[in-house]
């Protein structure tokens, strides 16, 4: 089993908290979340980063990555009950 890094840790945690509460904050899209927010945060520098890379197939994994992130995230919120979102966010780790 692999080990979260505390950052990954972290991110899951509080997004596992923000959606315990969406039903008080009214978060209707996963967009809202401030996890598949910094899931993009970080696929958008791993585009701009690659983007002189010569490596196209480094290049390629690594955009997928960001992109995967982002997925995961939001079909953990689209199932809209607590086990299957975190097993998504653990999964977008």
């Amino acid at each position: 089993m692999k080990r979260l890094c505390a950052c990954s840790f972290k991110l899951i945690t509080k997004s596992l908290l923000f959606y315990n509460c969406l039903i008080t904050m009214k978060i209707e899209k996963f967009e809202d979340l401030i996890a598949w927010q910094k899931a993009k945060e970080l696929t958008l520098k791993l585009y701009d980063s690659c983007k002189n890379c010569k490596e196209y197939g480094l290049k390629d994994s690594m955009t997928k990555t960001g992109i995967s992130i982002m997925n995961q995230i939001a079909e953990g919120f689209e199932k809209r009950n607590n086990k299957d979102i975190k097993t998504a966010f653990l999964s977008a780790k």
